[in-house]
């Protein structure tokens, strides 16, 4: 298989910013908005990833065993069946 030289993505990098031209396009009011949805749906995703391993993440830096199930019983809340 045929290697690519290190030089070739910086030329092609340097090359895109020489013929660089302006686009005269249009950005509606929608686009704004549509960014901020965005931006503000990447942040409520980011808490709740930090939500899901939070008790992960506590015990790796307390240096524990790093097991979640130690520190916080998630499966407390699920109504298990009475032996009879």
């Amino acid at each position: 298989m045929k290697q690519i030289s290190t030089n070739r993505p910086a030329a092609i990098a340097v090359g895109t910013l020489l013929l660089w031209q302006d686009a005269f396009a249009y950005i509606d009011p929608g686009t704004g908005s549509l960014m901020i949805q965005w931006l503000f749906g990447m942040v409520l995703a980011g808490f709740a990833v930090l939500n899901v391993y939070w008790y992960r993440i506590k015990s790796f830096f307390a240096g524990k065993s790093g097991n979640a199930s130690s520190d916080h019983d998630v499966d407390t809340a699920v109504d298990e069946p009475e032996p009879d």
